[in-house]
């Protein structure tokens, strides 16, 4: 299964905000997701004039289950 989530990146590439944007189709997978990008994730920051930025970022989220 595969989601698509967006979310506000602070200027240290730390994710502060995250929203589904394209559902997995499983409210349990779109839930586990946003909590680990919020919790694990980051990002190297946006830069303007030199300087690091708050940025929005849309990103794939592609879920493996294993048996």
């Amino acid at each position: 299964a595969d989601a698509a989530g967006g979310g506000l990146l602070a200027p240290q590439g730390r994710p502060v905000e995250a929203v589904i944007e394209t559902s997995s189709g499983s409210k349990l997978l779109d839930a586990a997701a946003l909590k680990f990008v919020l919790a694990r994730w980051h990002f190297i920051p946006a830069t303007q004039d030199g300087a690091a930025i708050e940025a929005y970022a849309l990103v794939p989220i592609s879920f493996v289950i294993e048996k």
